[in-house]
């Protein structure tokens, strides 16, 4: 390959990367709110989705005192890199809630979390957050509570997946 061939092809790639870039970028510049921060300087987008609405209602079932945005600014102060990075792809991108992070705030409060693989395991009084998925290919994910939310296994639909259950467990 040439010098003038290796160039060409940096130039085309370079051209490739910034109309991708610039497509995918127009999300966040159609819907500004969603990159807002707070006070404080965490994306108050986050403080109102689910997974730490979810986390919110969890852990006050089970007796604590729980502030969402307080919990958001908790899984936020780990980092937003993941979020980010998929905000450039759909705006929505800085709402999400890892798996991880839904374990790091029970731990944070004294519960560990078991994972179990249906809600039948569920006796009553346990408190979970379930993780959902409503339709493959528009990746409609959504966390919820159990027992306050209701219609778990319809909350999409028929096309309703339960994903991941995380039953909260007081810690040693």
């Amino acid at each position: 390959m040439t010098k003038c061939e290796k160039i060409y092809k940096y130039i085309r790639i370079s051209i490739i990367l910034i109309f991708i870039l610039l497509i995918t970028q127009g999300c966040i510049i159609f819907h500004p709110e969603h990159s807002r921060k707070d006070e404080k300087g965490y994306y108050s987008c986050h403080h109102n989705a689910c997974g730490p609405i979810a986390l919110e209602k969890a852990l006050r079932a089970l007796g604590e005192t729980a502030n969402r945005e307080d919990i958001s600014q908790e899984i936020q102060s780990t980092g937003n890199f993941r979020r980010k990075i998929i905000s450039l792809i759909h705006y929505e991108g800085l709402r999400i809630t890892w798996p991880s992070e839904i374990e790091d705030i029970a731990k944070s409060y004294g519960y560990k979390t078991e994972m179990i693989k249906n809600l039948s395991e569920l006796q009553s009084g346990d408190v979970s957050i379930i993780l959902l998925l409503g339709n493959d290919s528009s990746f409609q994910y959504h966390w919820i509570s159990s027992p306050e939310d209701k219609n778990i296994k319809n909350y999409f639909g028929k096309n309703t997946r339960i994903l991941k259950i995380y039953k909260f467990i007081p810690a040693d």
